[in-house]
């Protein structure tokens, strides 16, 4: 005969299972929303990073005398590695206008990327006074 105290054993033992059976995809979730957000923060401040670094240096182009300015690593100087590899993080944790924008400059880093490399690869030009011009 079973007895009261082996029933209700029985009972919370099924309770737990049914419990923790419950609780653990959601926390599973909680977390990989966590981990989520903190690639999303991390991401936001290496793109930033690097966005400042180009910007710094192209402010530096701007004020120079000599142009093109001829730069020995063109993917050093105006670098986009930190947006490749964190591209997909940065997805969804800012807003849409924000996400175009990003976009566009990256692009247009590209394009300016590209203009230094073939202005290293032309033959550095004849200075020429004004009267010869």
């Amino acid at each position: 005969m079973v007895t009261a105290s082996a029933t209700a054993t029985g009972l919370f033992s099924l309770g737990g299972v049914i419990l923790g059976a419950l609780l653990s995809p959601l926390t599973q979730l909680y977390l990989e929303k966590k981990r989520e957000k903190r690639a999303g923060r991390r991401a936001r401040r290496l793109v930033a990073g690097e966005l400042l670094h180009s910007q710094l240096n192209l402010r530096v182009a701007s004020e120079s005398t000599i142009w093109p300015i001829f730069v020995q690593d063109p993917n050093s100087w105006l670098r986009n590695s930190a947006w490749l590899e964190n591209k997909s993080s940065l997805l969804g944790t800012v807003p849409d206008d924000l996400w175009d924008e990003i976009e566009l400059t990256y692009a247009i880093l590209e394009t300016r990327r590209d203009q230094l490399i073939l202005a290293k690869r032309l033959p550095e030009a004849k200075s020429v006074t004004a009267d010869e011009a």
